[in-house]
């Protein structure tokens, strides 16, 4: 089997080698000067609206959370009725008052275990 070699000619040879040269030799991109002379005078605004930006996101995110809460809170009280509200008042008064007794109770004890 015969194989048949590729053997460049000079103009390829001459474009490959001016190919490797060329990456150091970029034409220079254009530059906007209104952000140049911003970046000199140490003045970003960009930066600064993204800062912004953000800050009035994050807010926006917080006030939506609490609202949410809210709306939360205002259902869960819908869900309660009167009947419901009623009980629940009953339940904790009986609650406290065993616990004034609980407490004079313990009163009681303390003052016969100091005299």
């Amino acid at each position: 089997m015969m194989m048949i070699h590729y053997i460049p000619t000079e103009d390829i040879k001459e474009e490959e080698e001016e190919d490797q040269e060329e990456p150091g030799e970029e034409e220079p991109e254009e530059v906007d000067l209104s952000l140049v002379m911003h970046q000199n005078s140490g003045h970003f605004p960009e930066v600064e609206d993204i800062q912004i930006q953000e800050e009035e996101e994050q807010e926006e995110k917080e006030q939506r959370k609490e609202q949410e809460k809210r709306m939360q809170i205002k259902m869960k009280m819908n869900l309660i009725s009167k009947e419901e509200e009623e009980y629940i008042m009953m339940i904790i008064m009986m609650i406290e008052s065993m616990k004034d007794k609980m407490i004079k109770n313990i009163n009681m004890k303390e003052e016969k275990i100091l005299v």
